[in-house]
């Protein structure tokens, strides 16, 4: 389903799935914000809650997330879950 919420996340249309949506170019989680996108890049956001579901989302959308010996790499650099700005090729 993640690819599909993929999908009308990137053409900025309104899908709702579970405790997943996705609206407006925005990915919602459980109410928590986890990814923005404009025309400069993608904002990531844990929102506290560095979990496999916040993992899925971020890779979803193309940013490398993963977990190694339980800390969290986000582009290769180890991420606390803060907001992070990610500049994307226009």
């Amino acid at each position: 389903m993640r690819s599909t919420l993929k999908e009308y996340f990137f053409k900025g249309e309104k899908k709702k799935y579970g405790q997943h949506l996705v609206k407006n170019y925005r990915w919602y989680y459980r109410g928590n914000l986890v990814v923005k996108k404009n025309k400069e890049g993608l904002l990531i956001d844990s929102c506290g809650w560095l979990s496999k579901t916040t993992k899925d989302i971020i890779n979803s959308v193309g940013i490398p997330c993963q977990v190694v010996k339980g800390e969290y790499y986000l582009n290769g650099k180890i991420w606390k879950g803060e907001k992070i700005w990610i500049e994307q090729n226009k």
